[in-house]
Protein backbone atom coordinates (compact mmCIF):
# COMPACT_ATOMS: atom_id res chain seq x y z
CA UNK A 1 0.00 0.00 0.00
CA UNK A 2 0.97 3.48 0.54
CA UNK A 3 3.81 5.01 2.43
CA UNK A 4 5.83 7.74 2.78
CA UNK A 5 9.72 7.90 3.17
CA UNK A 6 10.95 10.58 5.92
CA UNK A 7 13.88 12.67 4.18
CA UNK A 8 14.02 15.46 6.10
CA UNK A 9 12.54 18.74 7.74
CA UNK A 10 12.75 20.50 4.51
CA UNK A 11 13.33 17.81 1.82
CA UNK A 12 10.36 16.81 -0.44
CA UNK A 13 7.75 14.85 1.38
CA UNK A 14 7.83 10.87 -0.60
CA UNK A 15 5.18 8.62 -1.01
CA UNK A 16 5.58 4.90 -2.76
CA UNK A 17 2.86 2.55 -3.44
CA UNK A 18 4.13 -1.13 -4.66
CA UNK A 19 2.28 -2.14 -7.98
CA UNK A 20 1.89 -5.60 -6.31
CA UNK A 21 -2.24 -6.40 -7.05
CA UNK A 22 -4.08 -7.07 -10.10
CA UNK A 23 -5.76 -5.03 -11.95
CA UNK A 24 -9.21 -5.91 -10.93
CA UNK A 25 -7.76 -5.60 -6.93
CA UNK A 26 -6.86 -2.00 -8.12
CA UNK A 27 -10.28 -1.45 -9.66
CA UNK A 28 -11.94 -2.52 -6.59
CA UNK A 29 -9.72 -0.01 -4.71
CA UNK A 30 -10.76 2.98 -6.77
CA UNK A 31 -14.32 2.76 -7.17
CA UNK A 32 -14.26 4.43 -10.37
CA UNK A 33 -17.77 5.70 -11.98
CA UNK A 34 -18.50 4.65 -15.57
CA UNK A 35 -17.31 7.60 -17.07
CA UNK A 36 -13.84 7.21 -15.40
CA UNK A 37 -13.51 3.63 -16.47
CA UNK A 38 -14.53 4.29 -19.88
CA UNK A 39 -11.77 6.52 -20.09
CA UNK A 40 -9.41 4.57 -18.78
CA UNK A 41 -10.63 1.82 -21.45
CA UNK A 42 -10.36 4.04 -24.33
CA UNK A 43 -6.84 5.56 -23.21
CA UNK A 44 -5.10 2.38 -21.69
CA UNK A 45 -4.93 -0.92 -23.59
CA UNK A 46 -1.36 -2.54 -22.43
CA UNK A 47 -1.19 -5.16 -19.35
CA UNK A 48 1.62 -2.91 -18.06
CA UNK A 49 0.55 0.48 -18.70
CA UNK A 50 -2.82 -0.16 -17.40
CA UNK A 51 -1.68 -1.83 -13.90
CA UNK A 52 0.77 1.32 -13.33
CA UNK A 53 -1.89 3.56 -14.42
CA UNK A 54 -4.14 1.79 -11.80
CA UNK A 55 -1.24 2.16 -9.04
CA UNK A 56 -0.77 5.85 -9.52
CA UNK A 57 -4.22 6.72 -9.71
CA UNK A 58 -4.83 5.11 -6.15
CA UNK A 59 -1.75 6.76 -4.74
CA UNK A 60 -3.24 10.08 -5.67
CA UNK A 61 -6.32 9.27 -4.27
CA UNK A 62 -4.80 7.91 -0.80
CA UNK A 63 -3.23 11.11 -1.21
CA UNK A 64 -6.52 13.17 -1.64
CA UNK A 65 -4.34 15.16 -4.74
CA UNK A 66 -6.10 15.77 -8.50
CA UNK A 67 -3.30 15.56 -10.57
CA UNK A 68 -3.27 17.59 -13.86
CA UNK A 69 -0.92 18.19 -16.67
CA UNK A 70 0.05 20.83 -19.11
CA UNK A 71 0.54 21.52 -23.06
CA UNK A 72 4.28 19.79 -22.19
CA UNK A 73 2.63 16.74 -20.00
CA UNK A 74 4.37 18.49 -16.62
CA UNK A 75 1.98 17.67 -14.01
CA UNK A 76 0.80 20.23 -11.30
CA UNK A 77 -1.87 19.90 -9.01
CA UNK A 78 -4.65 23.12 -9.75
CA UNK A 79 -4.70 24.53 -6.58
CA UNK A 80 -0.94 25.10 -6.73
CA UNK A 81 -0.68 24.29 -2.65
CA UNK A 82 2.40 22.08 -3.86
CA UNK A 83 5.09 21.14 -6.79
CA UNK A 84 4.40 17.47 -7.70
CA UNK A 85 6.33 14.76 -9.30
CA UNK A 86 5.04 11.45 -10.03
CA UNK A 87 7.26 8.41 -11.93
CA UNK A 88 6.46 4.99 -11.96
CA UNK A 89 7.62 1.39 -13.14
CA UNK A 90 6.06 -2.28 -13.33
CA UNK A 91 6.98 -2.64 -9.32
CA UNK A 92 6.50 1.28 -8.27
CA UNK A 93 4.71 4.15 -8.15
CA UNK A 94 6.69 7.59 -6.43
CA UNK A 95 5.44 10.75 -5.57
CA UNK A 96 6.92 13.44 -4.50
CA UNK A 97 5.37 17.14 -3.16
CA UNK A 98 7.03 19.76 -2.31
CA UNK A 99 7.08 23.85 -1.94
CA UNK A 100 9.48 24.54 -4.42
CA UNK A 101 10.08 22.43 -8.30
CA UNK A 102 10.64 19.26 -7.85
CA UNK A 103 11.47 15.83 -9.65
CA UNK A 104 11.40 12.05 -9.20
CA UNK A 105 12.13 9.06 -10.84
CA UNK A 106 12.38 5.38 -10.08
CA UNK A 107 14.18 2.71 -11.64
CA UNK A 108 15.46 -0.93 -11.57
CA UNK A 109 19.08 -1.28 -10.82
CA UNK A 110 20.13 -2.28 -14.01
CA UNK A 111 23.03 -2.83 -16.68
CA UNK A 112 21.39 -1.29 -19.90
CA UNK A 113 22.58 1.83 -18.30
CA UNK A 114 26.17 1.35 -19.32
CA UNK A 115 25.32 0.11 -22.43
CA UNK A 116 23.86 3.47 -23.17
CA UNK A 117 26.02 5.94 -21.28
CA UNK A 118 27.58 8.54 -23.74
CA UNK A 119 23.68 9.27 -24.24
CA UNK A 120 23.33 11.14 -21.11
CA UNK A 121 26.52 10.79 -18.87
CA UNK A 122 28.91 14.04 -19.16
CA UNK A 123 32.50 13.51 -20.13
CA UNK A 124 34.19 14.32 -16.90
CA UNK A 125 31.79 12.25 -14.95
CA UNK A 126 32.13 9.57 -17.48
CA UNK A 127 36.15 9.58 -16.90
CA UNK A 128 35.39 9.25 -12.99
CA UNK A 129 33.34 6.21 -13.98
CA UNK A 130 35.98 4.61 -14.90
CA UNK A 131 37.73 4.95 -11.29
CA UNK A 132 34.95 2.79 -9.97
CA UNK A 133 34.47 -1.08 -10.07
CA UNK A 134 32.29 -3.38 -11.63
CA UNK A 135 29.19 -3.31 -9.17
CA UNK A 136 29.49 0.44 -8.21
CA UNK A 137 30.09 1.65 -11.70
CA UNK A 138 26.29 -0.28 -12.56
CA UNK A 139 24.80 1.42 -9.79
CA UNK A 140 26.11 4.91 -10.67
CA UNK A 141 24.91 4.71 -13.80
CA UNK A 142 21.78 3.41 -12.70
CA UNK A 143 21.48 6.33 -10.45
CA UNK A 144 23.13 8.80 -13.09
CA UNK A 145 19.80 8.09 -14.92
CA UNK A 146 17.23 8.23 -12.18
CA UNK A 147 19.51 11.35 -11.48
CA UNK A 148 19.02 12.76 -14.95
CA UNK A 149 15.44 12.18 -15.44
CA UNK A 150 14.59 13.73 -11.76
CA UNK A 151 16.02 17.40 -12.75
CA UNK A 152 14.87 16.73 -16.52
CA UNK A 153 11.26 16.64 -15.12
CA UNK A 154 11.92 19.70 -13.67
CA UNK A 155 13.26 21.28 -16.22
CA UNK A 156 9.71 20.66 -17.99
CA UNK A 157 11.27 21.30 -21.56
CA UNK A 158 13.31 19.85 -24.57
CA UNK A 159 16.87 19.39 -24.07
CA UNK A 160 18.81 19.78 -27.00
CA UNK A 161 21.88 18.08 -25.03
CA UNK A 162 20.75 15.78 -22.86
CA UNK A 163 24.78 14.31 -21.52
CA UNK A 164 26.33 17.73 -21.19
CA UNK A 165 23.12 20.45 -20.09
CA UNK A 166 22.66 18.44 -16.99
CA UNK A 167 26.03 17.79 -14.59
CA UNK A 168 26.02 15.93 -11.48
CA UNK A 169 28.72 16.07 -9.01
CA UNK A 170 30.28 12.69 -8.90
CA UNK A 171 29.81 10.33 -6.45
CA UNK A 172 29.96 6.89 -4.59
CA UNK A 173 27.20 5.07 -4.81
CA UNK A 174 27.47 2.94 -1.59
CA UNK A 175 28.47 6.11 0.54
CA UNK A 176 26.69 8.92 -0.58
CA UNK A 177 23.58 9.20 -0.42
CA UNK A 178 23.11 13.34 -1.63
CA UNK A 179 24.54 15.20 -4.28
CA UNK A 180 24.47 18.10 -6.45
CA UNK A 181 22.55 18.98 -10.15
CA UNK A 182 23.14 21.71 -12.15
CA UNK A 183 21.30 22.64 -15.51
CA UNK A 184 22.22 24.54 -18.02
CA UNK A 185 19.73 27.79 -18.60
CA UNK A 186 20.80 30.53 -21.28
CA UNK A 187 24.27 30.09 -20.10
CA UNK A 188 23.75 29.86 -16.33
CA UNK A 189 23.63 27.07 -14.20
CA UNK A 190 20.57 26.37 -11.93
CA UNK A 191 22.18 24.35 -8.99
CA UNK A 192 19.62 21.84 -7.69
CA UNK A 193 20.01 19.04 -4.77
CA UNK A 194 20.00 15.18 -5.07
CA UNK A 195 18.83 12.85 -2.50
CA UNK A 196 19.55 8.98 -3.53
CA UNK A 197 17.62 5.47 -1.81
CA UNK A 198 17.40 2.13 -2.47
CA UNK A 199 13.51 0.43 -2.92
CA UNK A 200 14.12 -2.99 -1.53
CA UNK A 201 16.82 -4.80 -3.50
CA UNK A 202 16.78 -3.83 -7.22
CA UNK A 203 15.11 -0.71 -7.71
CA UNK A 204 16.42 3.09 -6.65
CA UNK A 205 14.59 6.91 -6.43
CA UNK A 206 16.00 9.98 -7.28
CA UNK A 207 14.80 13.21 -6.15
CA UNK A 208 15.65 16.64 -7.19
CA UNK A 209 14.41 19.97 -5.60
Amino acid sequence: MLSRIYLGNTAPQLYVCQNDKTEKEWLDLLKWNAQELAHFEQNYSHPHSRLTHLCSRYALKELGLEMVKNQQGKPFLPDNTQQISISHNHSYTTIALHHSPVGVDVEEISSRFERIKGKFVDKNCLKYAESLDIEQQRLFFSYYWAAKEAVYKISGQSLNDYAEMITIKPFIPEKNKETLAYLEKSGTFAPYKLIFLLLGCNHLVAIAY
